[in-house]
């Protein structure tokens, strides 16, 4: 038997108007009025959030990054029987942008990379704790300079969150004293500094700053301090 299921395309859609400040909900618009946006200002400046210059990425670190690992690489075993072309593209493959990232800050600045180290909740079932682990600290790490992309790593952390309070991640440290965000925009343009210091109340990204303060009242009420770093990938 097949069983036909139709829903209106318009309540599948979730659309943020930043320069309106109206977001679309499931076929409904809302307008946030200008309390509620100082509200979300004021959120956004109770977070601790910090710039580490020395973690700035670009694209020729990328590539150098893969250059060693082709020199390293290219002789295994599974390669033998393909062109220094056809490597080239599975290491790129396999080094993708993020996972280097995350190599990077483990190999020089003294963090546990564990990216892409997945356990079973259930059959099927896999979820990736954090990205990077330093000083009592789990972080997701997102890439990018718009909210669709950035909303996803806060939805990262929470899962991660409130299974690791619930004790279901075997390998989460017994330490952690703070759950940490970290954002690397790929435009300079998408954060500004105040007195020297990266200020998210200024983000021109209503749906990641509604997410933020939604993520940081959860951490605060598991027994947790958020923080959040910021970085910079630069072309």
């Amino acid at each position: 038997m097949i069983c036909i299921f139709t829903y209106p395309i318009k309540k599948l859609i979730d659309y943020t108007d930043d320069e309106k400040k109206c977001i679309l909900i499931k076929g409904e618009w809302f307008h946030y009025n200008d309390d509620y946006i100082q509200y979300l200002n004021d959120s956004m400046n109770d977070i601790e959030t910090v710039y580490i210059s020395k973690y700035d990425f670009n694209n020729q670190m990328l590539e150098d990054y893969r250059a060693k690992k082709f020199e390293e690489e290219k002789g295994l075993k599974k390669y033998k029987d393909l062109s220094d072309e056809e490597i080239r593209k599975k290491i790129n493959n396999k080094y993708y942008k993020e996972r280097v990232f995350n190599l990077v800050m483990e190999e020089e600045h003294g963090f546990k990379d564990f990216d892409r180290k997945n356990q079973n909740l259930k059959k099927d079932v896999k979820v990736e704790a954090m990205d990077l682990y330093k000083n009592n600290t789990m972080f997701a790490v997102k890439i990018g300079s718009k909210a669709s992309k950035l909303n996803y790593v806060v939805d990262q952390s929470l899962l991660s969150l409130q299974l690791t309070k619930s004790g279901k991640l075997e390998y989460v440290p017994k330490d952690v004293t703070k759950i940490g965000i970290w954002l690397i925009f790929d435009t300079k343009s998408t954060l500004k500094f105040t007195d020297g210091k990266p200020d998210l109340s200024q983000l021109n990204l209503l749906s990641l700053k509604n997410k933020l303060d939604e993520w940081k009242k959860e951490v605060r009420q598991k027994g947790y301090i958020p923080i959040v770093y910021v970085n910079f990938w630069e072309k």
